[in-house]
């Protein structure tokens, strides 16, 4: 049986290189921005699909969200339910297309992190996305944050690096204008000079692909950012951040 790359991905290489890199949790920022975009309260019931260790479901839930947060990788829903204690939060491990969570179960839900198009199948990938609008209430918000294939076409770099807390990335990316897809070897060194290699090959959306995707399955686009500061997503921005409302 063949493993798909996300399925090994995420380990502790990642973890260390990748999320401890970012800085641990999220960014208050953020954390107003999906407030505000969301129209969270205290009480509000909210799903994080592809949580990794709570970045986002951890600050959330400090702020009284009724949070549950979905990932596959069972070593980040662990670390996750560590660095949650007492709060109003619940992790679990399912495959983001079949979260197994109720129906309508929730006002909120997130998917962050450029944590979509992992599938080779573009009916997969749409799955998930219907198996998220599943999870709203009518009215409910579903907030997304990726990247912006136009914005990242326009800024284009067939190598980069970066350099954080010890650790060194060499990325190399080949897209695929026939597919719409990005190949990625990304190469870690760590403080110690351990070398680790990682390959990935994701689906990257416009704005209106996810758009025209979204409402095949009753969700409206609300608002579509290319920043937390509320900027309209354009070519400029790499990333974008989507706002839905469940019809």
């Amino acid at each position: 049986m063949t493993v798909e790359w996300w399925e090994t991905f995420f380990d502790e290489v990642w973890l260390e290189g990748g999320f401890g890199s970012a800085g641990g949790e999220a960014p208050i920022e953020e954390i107003d921005y999906l407030w505000r975009q969301l129209k969270l309260r205290p009480g509000s019931r909210l799903a994080d699909i592809c949580c990794g260790i709570g970045r986002h479901s951890i600050p959330l839930a400090r702020r009284g969200v009724e949070v549950t947060g979905v990932d596959f990788c069972a070593d980040y829903v662990e670390r996750a339910k560590m660095g949650a204690a007492g709060l109003p939060v619940v992790f679990v491990r399912a495959d983001m297309r079949e979260t197994g969570l109720g129906t309508g179960a929730f006002d909120a839900v997130i998917n962050l992190w450029t944590s979509f198009g992992y599938f080779a199948d573009e009916a997969e990938n749409e799955r998930a996305l219907a198996e998220w609008s599943r999870l709203l209430r009518s009215g409910g918000r579903l907030v997304m944050s990726l990247v912006n294939r136009d914005g990242l076409m326009a800024h284009f770099q067939r190598r980069r690096g970066d350099a954080r807390l010890g650790w060194l990335l060499v990325e190399d990316s080949e897209p695929d204008y026939l597919t719409g897809r990005m190949t990625s070897r990304w190469l870690w060194v760590s403080p110690t000079g351990e070398r680790h290699e990682r390959e990935i090959n994701q689906r990257l959306y416009a704005v209106h692909e996810l758009v025209q995707m979204g409402a095949r399955h009753g969700l409206d686009i609300v608002d579509a950012h290319g920043d937390i500061l509320g900027e309209p997503a354009g070519r400029e921005h790499v990333h974008m951040y989507l706002t839905f409302a469940k019809a």
